[in-house]
């Protein structure tokens, strides 16, 4: 590849440079990881089934599906919120109090699942299961929250790169347990790992490369963002 192609490529994938080239590149981007994600979500799932059997798999499936049905409460349609308002204007003291907000949200959630769990789970290690997905599911929040700023300032490039990154991670680590430790508790903690992995490079990155994270308590910018964001949230709710 001569020097022009590669300053075509570079330019065409990862810089803004007009309205059609723009939407182009995001496409691809979102395509792209979105595609890698599913793949190897797929493939992992098929080969979790067959060794986890019928009664390990079914209990895998019923604790991340009860565990997703509260996550609502973790997010509230802020992440859409998030690009709408974000696509706008970048105000660092307000990304810094969601931030913050979105902790609250994910410890009340996880008290809600942990709590919850006791009721619709009489084995120990199912509700454990629970709580590890819930932590899971949690992680994959704070994820999808950095993820929401990269697609509010058309950076799709790099909301690829961590998708692919998660998804690689989780068929690594969901292979890996699923081969040593087969069990839908080993399995759990796989894709907890997963998520937490990703999200840890993901703020690393955010830090030195975006700007640096801090954590603002403002309760006005709470209010400010939930006030928008509940509508999104009764119509997930409705969803689910």
């Amino acid at each position: 590849m001569n020097g022009t192609t590669h300053m075509l490529l570079t330019n065409l994938l990862f810089h803004n440079l007009s309205t059609r080239q723009t939407i182009f590149k995001n496409t691809f981007w979102l395509t792209l990881g979105t595609g890698v994600h599913k793949l190897f979500a797929l493939i992992l799932v098929i080969y979790a089934a067959r060794i986890l059997g019928a009664e390990g798999y079914g209990q895998f499936s019923f604790a991340l599906a009860f565990a997703s049905l509260l996550m609502i409460f973790s997010d509230l349609g802020l992440a859409t919120i998030v690009t709408r308002e974000f696509a706008r204007e970048e105000k660092r003291d307000e990304w810094y109090a969601i931030l913050s907000l979105k902790f609250v949200l994910a410890l009340g959630t996880f008290l809600v699942v942990a709590v919850c769990s006791l009721f619709v789970a009489q084995n120990p290690e199912v509700q454990l299961i629970i709580l590890v997905l819930a932590l899971f599911l949690l992680a994959n929040g704070l994820l999808d929250t950095v993820q929401s700023f990269f697609h509010a300032r058309q950076k799709m490039e790099y909301a690829a790169a961590f998708e692919i990154l998660q998804a690689l991670l989780m068929f690594g680590f969901g292979i890996f347990a699923l081969l040593r430790f087969p069990s839908p508790l080993s399995f759990s903690y796989a894709y907890l790992l997963s998520a937490v992995c990703a999200s840890v490079f993901a703020a690393f990155f955010f830090h030195f490369k975006i700007f640096p994270l801090n954590l603002k308590w403002n309760v006005l910018v709470w209010k400010k963002f939930l006030r928008m964001s509940w509508p999104l949230a009764l119509v997930s709710a409705f969803g689910f």
